[in-house]
């Protein structure tokens, strides 16, 4: 369990995100998608309240130490450090045959019981009405990101429609990394204050 720097609630750390203060007076917070860098760790929803939380105080109460972040600035970098992450671990899944590819794959893989996760492209209108697709939706166990070319882009192909998950700690990788790139990001102005950078590309599975 880990405690939210924007709401003050504690939480899993699957549901959370790491920040990392940084000596880079322009960038002060890292995202630790991993969990793994160095330095002194923050935790924090991937939401646009706590991330307004967070910049105005969270962050300097718990780093101890003056941060000038905005919010909407960690929004941003939050959705870009996720769809990397979400890219990496599409790859990660193919290389090691844990993913299965296309409608017919992907309705045998959850017949058989083996599909952990469901990811739908947002553009992929004829394989959300499958059936095993639906199941998925009913369970829990779907998520929707990016478009069919951007996901085919990730398995050497021209698209990709939709893909089961066949492996339980990738699963769990990708819902976290959905959560972190579709943050809602936050009203801009909300906070005043510097950038944040990324120190996560990996396909590394927490």
């Amino acid at each position: 369990m880990r405690t939210c720097v924007g709401c003050g609630e504690e939480a899993t750390q699957a549901s959370l995100v790491r920040l990392v203060l940084t000596e880079d007076a322009e960038h002060p917070v890292a995202v630790d998608l991993v969990g793994k860098a160095f330095g002194r760790g923050a935790w924090v929803h991937p939401v646009g309240r706590c991330l307004e939380g967070a910049a105005k105080r969270g962050l300097a109460r718990s780093f101890k130490a003056p941060v000038r972040v905005r919010a909407e600035a960690l929004a941003e970098l939050l959705t870009v450090a996720g769809g990397r992450r979400l890219t990496g671990l599409l790859l990660a899944a193919h290389r090691s045959r844990k993913l299965a590819v296309g409608s017919d794959a992907v309705t045998d893989a959850v017949g058989r019981g083996e599909a952990h996760l469901v990811w739908l492209a947002e553009d992929a209108a004829a394989a959300s009405r499958l059936s095993s697709v639906e199941l998925m939706r009913r369970a829990g166990e779907l998520v929707e990101w990016g478009t069919k070319a951007r996901l085919g882009a990730a398995l050497g192909r021209s698209e990709a429609a939709v893909v089961a998950v066949l492996d339980a700690r990738l699963a769990s990788a990708v819902r976290t990394a959905v959560a972190v790139a579709s943050v809602v990001r936050p009203a801009p102005g909300s906070s005043g204050g510097g950038g944040v950078q990324s120190v996560d590309e990996s396909t590394e599975v927490r």
